[in-house]
Order: C-alpha cells, then sequence, then structure tokens
C-alpha cells in the first residue's frame, strides 16, 4: 500500500483500533463496475419517487385536457427515468475507476472498511450477516436493524424495488482485493468471532 493510501487509512481509524489487514484493488475495472451497480440503484429508487409523482401530476393534467397527454406524458417521463438511471450508472462507474487509485481496504477489530477518496464505507464486526464471494469480489453484507426487519414484513411491490436499493447500501465490497484467501478467512474468523 502506498504512503497516501496509508496516511487516508489512518486519518480514518478509530481511537484504539487496530488493524488486521490493509490493501489497495488490484485493478480499476471491478471498483468501477461495483460503483455503477451500487450508482444504479441509488438511481433506480429516485426514479421510483419521480415516478409516482410524475403519474400524479399526469393524472390530474389529463383529466382537464385530453388522454393522449397522459399517454405521451408516460412515454416521455419514461424515456426520462430510463436515461437519468442509465446516466447516474455511467457516472458511478466513472468515478468509481477515477477513485481506484485512491480507494483503500481495511479489516480492523471493530469493523470492515472502504475507503473510497474521502467517502467511508464500513460494517460493524458485530453487524456482519454474511460475506459473499463473487469472483475476486469479497461483498460484506450488514445485517438488518429492528426498524429494518418491520419495514420488510410489510413491504409492498414498489416497497421491495426499493429493498434493492437498501441492499446494495448494507454491503460493503472489497472489489479486486489483494490476498483474497487471507481476507476471507480473516472476515470468517472476525464474523464468527463476533457472533458467539
Amino acid at each position: 500500500m502506498n504512503s497516501a493510501a496509508q496516511d487516508q487509512l489512518q486519518r480514518h481509524l478509530w481511537r484504539d483500533e487496530e488493524v488486521l489487514w490493509q490493501g489497495q484493488p488490484l485493478a480499476a475495472g471491478p471498483v468501477a463496475a461495483h460503483a455503477a451497480r451500487h450508482g444504479f440503484w441509488e438511481a433506480v429508487g429516485t426514479a421510483i419517487g419521480a415516478a409516482v409523482l410524475g403519474i400524479v401530476v399526469l393524472v390530474k393534467v389529463s383529466a382537464e385536457f385530453s388522454a393522449g397527454l397522459l399517454e405521451a406524458g408516460a412515454i416521455v417521463g419514461a424515456v426520462g427515468l430510463v436515461g437519468y438511471v442509465a446516466w447516474m450508472a455511467f457516472g458511478a462507474w466513472q468515478r468509481g475507476r477515477r477513485l481506484a487509485g485512491a480507494t483503500v481496504y481495511a479489516v480492523t477489530n471493530r469493523r470492515v472498511m472502504v475507503l473510497y477518496g474521502d467517502d467511508e464505507h464500513w460494517v460493524g464486526a458485530r453487524e456482519i450477516a454474511g460475506l459473499r464471494v463473487q469472483g475476486g469480489d469479497i461483498v460484506v453484507q450488514r445485517s438488518l436493524t429492528d426498524a429494518e426487519h418491520r419495514w420488510r414484513a410489510s413491504a409492498s411491490l414498489e416497497e421491495e424495488v426499493a429493498d434493492h436499493v437498501e441492499v446494495a447500501r448494507r454491503e460493503v465490497v472489497l472489489a479486486a482485493v489483494p490476498d483474497f484467501q487471507r481476507v476471507v478467512a480473516l472476515l470468517q474468523t472476525l464474523q464468527h468471532r463476533t457472533a458467539s
């Protein structure tokens, strides 16, 4: 790990936090792909809200004008929302590619961290719900809070789509991890140690 990345990590550590492993991604592509996925789901969440608002407005306006306006508005709105989601995913991909060199991973005695420039994402050691391996990437998923469990129990169809957005927010992805097997073993040990 280069000295700038080491300094960046040191600025984000908590008092009495011990670093068990640290590293940087081996390639920019997987970091950008994860960023695009995250950007896509964030944009979908925004698009759902905009679509609901747009439908309400179109129904109100079309009652005063014609049904053709409703159809045209729906088509324009759908194209706009698809374009927005694609644009946001592409922008996130570009940002992920640009920040790959400044991305730092760390596993400490208290959490799993990913630093993208100045952005910090982490899952506490006691909150690790599961680990998933996807190629050379390790996905660490945070467990649901009590409020999230209650929300899920009453989820409708729109909320289930929104749940994908929440899943993306609860994940920390170590993309293109160096020393892959060691990191997986360390995370499994950390997960089992804090679960008991």
